[in-house]
């Protein structure tokens, strides 16, 4: 039986989620809040975790429960990703 380590949400604000009780966290983990909202896990100390919240930060309170989901943060890059580049910021001499 696999053992699931389920953490707490301490405070948030601006965005960011203090959360307790994931020793195991991994740097750029995912993390799920209960409504299904995502964050990533960074800044992590022996006590608490620093969380970006990708998503509805108001729908995550004080003293909810957070899940480790195992995965990482990645970015798929290739060439299906290339597209044009727009310089609109730039002045071309003339």
């Amino acid at each position: 039986m696999e053992r699931e380590e389920v953490g707490r949400v301490e405070s948030t604000g601006d965005g960011v989620a203090t959360i307790s009780g994931l020793p195991g966290a991994m740097a750029n983990e995912l993390l799920e809040f209960p409504s299904g909202t995502l964050g990533i896990a960074f800044n992590l100390d022996e006590d608490a975790i620093g969380c970006i919240i990708l998503g509805e930060a108001d729908e995550i309170e004080e003293g909810d429960a957070v899940k480790q989901t195992g995965r990482i943060l990645s970015v798929p890059v290739g060439d299906g990703y290339l597209g044009p580049v727009s310089y609109t910021h730039l002045t071309l001499a003339t």
